[in-house]
């Protein structure tokens, strides 16, 4: 932030260098306390967002492990249909003769 800046937002007033210590002490105050309460909801939202997170990655997991299971399922059931035609087919051909 330049002086220039400083003059604009305070309505063309340059900084204070010099303040009473009582004043300085309870801006200073003030200004600890806002950014204790700043970095304790920052601390929060950091937590919420990494629980978010990690239950999504469970989700993505669980996904893909009962689609793993789904597409083991689908191919036993397809091998089992041919497994059975091609006894049928067999079986027939082995009756005719």
């Amino acid at each position: 932030m330049h002086l220039a800046d400083a003059r604009i937002k305070r309505g063309g007033l340059a900084p204070l260098h010099d303040l009473p210590v009582p004043q300085l002490l309870e801006k200073l105050t003030v200004e600890y306390m806002m950014a204790q309460l700043t970095e304790a909801a920052t601390e929060a939202l950091a937590a919420e967002n990494a629980a978010r997170f990690a239950a999504m990655e469970s989700a993505r997991d669980n996904v893909e492990r009962k689609l793993r299971v789904l597409r083991l399922d689908v191919s036993r059931a397809r091998q089992e249909e041919v497994t059975t035609e091609l006894l049928d087919l067999i079986t027939g051909e082995q009756a005719m003769r």
